[in-house]
């Protein structure tokens, strides 16, 4: 409830470009909002290195990693979805197979996002977008209180 209560009061706040301040001399970002025509205001313009790209991702796989939802959520899927006499090789394949699925998903999603026309569309529905999720996780919640258990 708390992070849906967070989720709708900051769903009009404005998105801010992504500064990486252990790489500040690798690229240059201006600290100003980005707006939902055009970019950032003011026309800075990124150059991202290669140090900057490895140190997104070693950040992006680290907080992958480290998040319990997601390593909770596919050890159920595979408790509950596949049988228990699975041998090491199976189990293997079917960890390595959710993991290829995954980035070659969030890949697409990325790169999708990442493109101009998107952006500036994401931008502008943003805020309806933030609502309509805060919505659904204060149902959630709700739901979550009021069961008898």
């Amino acid at each position: 409830m708390y992070l849906a209560w967070r989720l709708w009061k900051q769903a009009a706040d404005p998105v801010l470009p992504f500064s990486d301040p252990h790489h500040v001399t690798a690229h240059h970002v201006t600290v100003q909002q980005i707006s939902p025509t055009g970019g950032a205001i003011g026309g800075s313009k990124r150059i991202w290195s290669l140090t900057v790209l490895r140190s997104h991702f070693v950040h992006g796989v680290l907080i992958n990693l480290t998040n319990p939802k997601s390593v909770m959520f596919a050890a159920v899927v595979l408790i509950v979805i596949f049988p228990p006499n699975l041998g090491l090789a199976e189990k293997a394949f079917i960890v390595g197979n959710h993991l290829a699925l995954e980035w070659a998903f969030y890949f697409c999603l990325t790169w999708l996002v990442s493109r101009p026309a998107v952006t500036r569309r994401y931008l502008k529905a943003k805020q309806l977008f933030d609502r309509c999720a805060a919505g659904v996780m204060a149902a959630l919640g709700l739901r979550l209180l009021l069961s008898p258990r």
